[in-house]
């Protein structure tokens, strides 16, 4: 399809599922060009991974500002100390969503909450706080399975068994949680989300959530790269159980991050 029939598409849609590979540029153009485009009544929210909630009052303050700067949100959100790629990058998303006049909102729990959740798993959330995440749900045994495999094989195979049910545990609460905050936005309007390729998997991350919570008009566009060496398609990714669209884009030379591992004692631990 062209760009032009997806911007149709997403034109009827309440919720939209953006994923990423964090530090390939493209994808974040992409993303920005979808939101500034895409034609949607009143204006929407932007909903980011990248922001965790105990940024929101600065990132509330900052966008009270008459006209804010989407260069310098980065400094206000000490974007520098965050673990994520340069702001720079992200420059598109936020331009476009000040474009619109829609609101940023954080989509990344509190970090102590995450590592108490690494240490001893979901069991460290009171069991209304995992009913009001829909945790108290078993994911599928085939999507537990895929999940399992997919953290490990984003380790390069290197984790100790003993280490992935922790960090299911961890990426579960996370889908959870920016489900949670697509729906809290979506009462006001149409709602993006910004967020890494894994988390918007259909039939195990963010979107399970919200088709457990009965969203309706949810899409999912996944951008993703081809192949470094023959530029081909994977096509084990491009199914429907993982996303409604697929953008295929130039790759990021990252080297061997395998080896990398490898080289860094306790680097997969």
């Amino acid at each position: 399809m062209s760009p032009s029939q997806l911007l149709e598409a997403v034109g009827g849609a309440q919720t939209i599922l953006l994923g990423e590979n964090h530090d390939n540029a493209v994808h974040h153009h992409l993303q920005g060009w979808i939101i500034r485009n895409a034609p949607l009544s009143g204006n929407p929210s932007v909903v980011m991974e990248q922001i965790d909630v105990g940024k929101s009052a600065a990132l509330e303050t900052f966008l009270a500002q008459p006209d804010p700067d989407p260069a310098k949100l980065g400094e206000a959100l000490d974007w520098s100390g965050s673990g994520w790629p340069d702001w720079e990058l992200y420059l598109p998303v936020a331009r476009a969503a000040l474009h619109r006049g829609a609101d940023i909102l954080p989509g990344l729990p509190a970090k102590e909450l995450t590592r108490k959740i690494a240490r001893t798993g979901l069991s460290a959330l009171p069991s209304d706080r995992l009913s009001e995440l829909q945790l108290d749900l078993p994911l599928p045994a085939t999507s537990s399975q895929a999940l399992q495999k997919q953290i490990a094989e984003a380790h390069c195979d290197l984790l100790p068994q003993s280490a992935i049910p922790a960090m299911v545990a961890v990426q579960r609460f996370r889908d959870a949680f920016m489900a949670e905050a697509v729906l809290k936005a979506g009462t006001s309007g149409p709602v993006f989300l910004i967020t890494g390729n894994g988390h918007v998997t259909k039939n195990r991350a963010v979107p399970w959530y919200l088709g457990q919570a009965g969203t309706d008009g949810v899409v999912v566009i996944r951008l993703t790269e081809t192949l470094p060496v023959d530029r081909t398609v994977p096509d084990a990714s491009a199914s429907e159980s993982a996303a409604d669209y697929f953008w295929f884009t130039t790759h990021v030379d990252r080297g061997d991050p395998c080896q990398m591992l490898i080289d860094t004692p306790g680097q997969s631990e």
